[in-house]
């Protein structure tokens, strides 16, 4: 895994030193992308630079630098990510002088162009690709937003980054709110993509090549066309026995991809299924080659109902892997969020724990680790999925004009907070569209309360259009948006702040892929979510792990915030600092002191306001 940044002044509007100082700052800012080696490539001729940061996964020589270039001189990449089937295609290339994937990328676009070289690989990447002659560059991110890239205009100059904190140092920087964005964040808890926090700036969309000429003509290629795979997929008729041996298969093969490296590995054990199979299947294959035993890592809790530990060890004893949990406290908290930084304003309680996690696994001399991230996308595993199903079958059984009717007579009568689960339920008997009842279960909370003018209305880059379920749906919507903007947002900011790269073997796009050609019954089965998955989790987990419901990933942020957290959090809720900011100080202190005073859980409500005041407040602090 690695850091890339580069800066292209197609008008040449600026001094060449000025863009090397940006190079040299942005390059800085993402050393702990890449500590193992850096390196900056320039064109001063053409105005454009190049620089990259590297983790060292294959090939730790000196023959892995980056940037590369090709063998005919004509191109120059930089490349983060890890491409699992690279040995595939090496016996393409007679010439290569490393093992590293990066160098078997390089090629294949010099061979195939980029687009085909990513219509062909499978792997997590974000790159940028320099062709001298025709004076264009590429950038390039993979299918389901794994890898971060970050990209935009200045005038005539385009500049990009792995991370959007690196920009802050390029010439001509005003780091503008984005009112989209911020949308995106109060409601959500993320920004979607492909928007970002700074008006001028996206995130590049998952599955596509963006071309730039040196006219400044922009144009974005699609490798990967999520919804056009959707409509050519055939829904499967086989017995399940077939569709167990297909998909034990296909995790097995995605699992053994993503055990090559040149250096220590492990995995997240969660407890549940999708990390218990992961973690399984890695130690069967390493007891068949006669290798050393897996290294698993889980987090846990003091607080009982948050422990998912003894779940994690009770299948690594089952599965015979060397197991350690790591118990994680409030000052653990407060440490990794000063440690942490997200370059963006998100709001997943549980970012507290994977990047506590990550240091501790990094800190036990691993560099690799495998996850479940993934799993419940492509295998229908969310409960929202059963009982959103279960409720549009209900509803569509009451007229429409009834259901609106009840619905705005009773938000008429009760309001407030101490309403919220009644008024969240009449608000969603008033609905008679899937993606409205979908989108109000996503929300994180009413908006108005907190905030003195009303935000954007919430934009969403892809077709809502419904597929033949709810439950497929509802799986498409979390994979364009909920996955890259939350799951894999949290995993590769928490992961890259320690050094650490994390794999999984479910976002592969093969098993995306396949689940989609899974009917309703072999994904959600008399209120089994993740029915498939369940059954062959049978095969390979203690029983109890398989049939266990699904809980999710959380932390006891409620009490951290009344304990140890506590004088973090005051220091942030300042009146004129919420005032100017353009809060209503009041409505949040007032929630506050509910919550010191254990009025009620108010933590996961408010930790909206809080991360967004802490983004704020560090946003300029950061090398």
């Amino acid at each position: 895994m690695c850091g890339i940044a580069g800066i292209w002044d197609l008008n040449k509007d600026f001094s060449f030193d000025s863009l090397q100082s940006f190079a040299i700052k942005a390059s800085k800012a993402l050393d702990h992308r890449g500590p193992d080696d850096s390196g900056i490539w320039r064109d001063e001729n053409a105005g454009i630079i190049l620089a990259h940061r590297r983790l060292a996964i294959l090939d730790l020589s000196p023959n892995g630098h980056q940037p590369m270039v090709s063998f005919s001189g004509r191109y120059v990449i930089v490349y983060n990510g890890e491409i699992y089937n690279a040995l595939d295609y090496r016996k393409n290339f007679s010439f290569l002088k490393s093992t590293s994937d990066t160098e078997i990328l390089l090629h294949a676009c010099e061979a195939w162009g980029p687009v085909e070289a990513c219509r062909r690989f499978r792997g997590m990447f974000a790159f940028a690709l320099w062709d001298k002659f025709s004076k264009t560059l590429y950038l390039a991110r993979d299918r389901v937003g794994e890898k971060p890239l970050y990209w935009g205009k200045i005038g005539t100059m385009v500049v990009f980054s792995s991370e959007l904190k690196s920009l802050h140092h390029c010439p001509g920087w005003k780091g503008t709110l984005c009112e989209k964005a911020m949308s995106s964040f109060f409601h959500m808890g993320y920004v979607v993509d492909p928007f970002t926090i700074y008006e001028g700036f996206q995130k590049l969309v998952p599955g596509t090549v963006l071309e730039i000429s040196w006219q400044g003509t922009e144009t974005l290629h699609c490798f990967w066309d999520h919804f056009n795979i959707l409509q050519n997929t055939v829904l499967s008729k086989r017995p399940i026995e077939k569709e167990l041996q297909t998909l034990e298969e296909l995790l097995i093969d995605n699992v053994q991809r993503r055990m090559t490296c040149d250096v220590p590995f492990g995995v997240f054990l969660s407890g549940g299924i999708d990390s218990g199979l992961v973690t399984a299947m890695m130690q069967c294959l390493q007891k068949k080659d006669n290798k050393e035993i897996v290294r698993s890592f889980s987090v846990g809790f003091n607080i009982k109902e948050y422990n998912e530990a003894p779940n994690a060890e009770s299948i690594a004893y089952h599965v015979g892997t060397l197991h350690k949990t790591f118990y994680m406290t409030g000052q653990d908290a407060l440490t990794v969020l000063s440690e942490a930084y997200w370059d963006e304003p998100f709001a997943d309680g549980s970012q507290l724990a994977t990047a506590f996690l990550c240091k501790q696994v990094k800190n036990h001399g691993v560099t690799v680790c495998l996850s479940g991230d993934g799993g419940d996308e492509s295998f229908a595993g969310y409960n929202r999925y059963l009982w959103i199903g279960k409720l549009v079958q209900k509803l569509g059984s009451i007229p429409v004009w009834m259901r609106k009717l009840v619905s705005i007579a009773g938000l008429q009568i009760f309001s407030g907070y101490r309403y919220k689960k009644l008024t969240n339920m009449l608000q969603i008997l008033g609905m008679d569209d899937l993606w409205d009842l979908y989108h109000s279960v996503c929300l994180q909370h009413p908006i108005k309360n907190f905030w003195k003018k009303d935000l954007e209305p919430l934009s969403f880059s892809f077709s809502k259009t419904q597929l033949w379920d709810p439950v497929a749906s509802m799986q498409y919507w979390d994979i364009l948006s909920y996955l890259p903007g939350d799951i894999l947002t949290k995993v590769d900011r928490a992961s890259m702040a320690y050094s650490l790269e994390v794999r999984s073997p479910f976002l592969d796009h093969t098993v995306i892929e396949y689940g989609w050609t899974l009917p309703l019954h072999y994904r959600i089965y008399r209120g089994n979510a993740k029915y498939l998955l369940r059954q062959l989790a049978l095969k390979w987990l203690p029983k109890f792990i398989a049939q266990d419901k699904k809980k999710g990933f959380r932390v006891p942020l409620g009490h951290w915030l009344r304990t140890d957290l506590r004088p973090w959090v005051e220091s942030l809720l300042i009146t004129e600092d919420l005032e100017n900011l353009g809060f209503h100080s009041k409505a949040i202190q007032k929630l506050w002191c509910l919550h010191i005073k254990e009025k009620a859980d108010y933590g996961y409500r408010l930790w909206n306001t809080i991360m967004f005041l802490n983004w704020y407040k560090n946003r300029e602090n950061y090398p």
